[in-house]
């Protein structure tokens, strides 16, 4: 029987090759000197409302006393959301470097494609089960190939190197928190139902990245 984690991690297997295909049009693309900064306007309200779901799903988790996944859950949630409090900073000094208003960025509307990334979160975690959550951290901090290319992807861009801070601490951060998610996964008693739910948010997330990528490609 494969564990938790490698049922997830065939669930994303699945994914992976039209995934890499649209991102990596976007970032050889000749246009990415002026795509980039879309890009980190989409990513900035991902990030900043990274702490508050996971801090949800920890209270969400939490009041399950009767669910065997509620206490682990709670725990992990709570700590990552530590983890990521500030990140969206980062994305912020980023676009401050390529000459965008602070400010405006943080009252900037969410685009659709940006609220169905990252609504179908919050549904599943309220009307579900807050391991879903679980699906989304493993599809978005699980790709870290990016962080061979950074210098190429920099090169190419011809943006100064300071713009890149958030892509760079994310390819230091992100392998250890994929470790995390995977150990994790491996300790919980997970039934049929919950591998649905999981790889259904994992899949999920993958696709409306790349849909993500496809529309900045698109502009």
């Amino acid at each position: 029987m494969p564990s938790n984690s490698a049922r997830l991690r065939a669930r994303l297997a699945l994914m992976q090759p039209a995934l890499d295909r649209i991102t990596g049009a976007f970032w050889t693309d000749p246009r990415l000197p002026e795509l980039y900064p879309r890009l980190l306007l989409e990513l900035h309200p991902l990030v900043r409302a990274g702490s508050p779901i996971l801090e949800l799903a920890a209270e969400v988790a939490r009041v399950r006393v009767d669910d065997p996944l509620g206490s682990p859950l709670a725990e992990y949630y709570a700590e990552h959301a530590e983890e990521e409090r500030g990140h969206d900073e980062w994305v912020l000094d980023d676009l401050e470097q390529l000459g965008y208003d602070r400010e405006q960025v943080r009252t900037r509307v969410p685009s659709a494609p940006v609220a169905a990334l990252f609504g179908a979160q919050y549904f599943w975690v309220l009307h579900a089960h807050p391991l879903a959550l679980m699906g989304y951290i493993a599809c978005v901090e699980g790709r870290h190939a990016l962080a061979s290319e950074l210098d190429r992807i920099i090169a190419r861009t011809g943006l100064p190197e300071a713009a890149f801070s958030n892509y760079r601490n994310h390819a230091r951060l992100d392998p250890q928190h994929r470790d995390e998610i995977l150990a994790l996964l491996d300790r919980l008693p997970l039934d049929d139902r919950h591998h649905e739910l999981l790889g259904l948010s994992a899949m999920y997330t993958c696709n409306a990245l790349g849909s993500l990528f496809a529309s900045l490609s698109r502009a």
